[in-house]
């Protein structure tokens, strides 16, 4: 009998070990396991927020850069009167606040005196944001397969010609 208690008493004394080894007296696999989805856990959260902050900061740049055009902001019904009204051809310019070519097409072309002189005088101008209801329907109606995308229309709003991105503005009043 004294050899049972005592067996009894050592595997006690094994299981509180064991316990105080691994407190949720979990497998060491199951633990690592445990462990690893918190890891990615963490990480997806962090890749989530830098996402978030990169499309922000993007957004931020690229308004700020349409809004150093300088050329006047319609909506696309407004330009499509003002060309009625004025008998010039709309030039519309699809493209997104958060799309890098958009802001570089703004910076390098569109910013430029002449170009925008040239604009101002020949054409009435709009954007079309590729965030909207506005230019989800645009993308539809035109086929445009990305941003940015420039066409030149009618005062109905049917396509006179797509023009060819380019960054140089000499190209680009060439095209106009």
């Amino acid at each position: 009998m004294h050899h049972s208690a005592f067996a009894l008493q050592l595997l006690h004394s094994r299981l509180i070990s064991q316990q105080s080894e691994n407190p949720m007296n979990q497998p060491a696999a199951n633990t690592f396991f445990v462990k690893a989805a918190k890891s990615v856990g963490i990480f997806v959260v962090l890749l989530v927020g830098a996402y978030i902050i990169n499309v922000e900061i993007q957004s931020y740049l690229g308004r700020n850069a349409a809004v150093a055009t300088g050329l006047p902001t319609h909506t696309f019904e407004q330009a499509l009167s003002l060309a009625k009204q004025q008998g010039k051809p709309v030039l519309a310019n699809f493209s997104a606040a958060w799309c890098p070519a958009c802001r570089r097409l703004d910076k390098d072309v569109l910013a430029k005196p002449e170009v925008k002189q040239h604009i101002e005088q020949h054409y009435i101008f709009t954007r079309i944001d590729y965030d909207t209801e506005e230019g989800q329907t645009f993308m539809a109606r035109y086929q445009a397969k990305g941003t940015p995308t420039l066409l030149i229309l009618d005062a109905q709003g049917e396509q006179l010609k797509r023009l060819n991105l380019t960054f140089a503005p000499a190209q680009f009043l060439t095209q106009l």
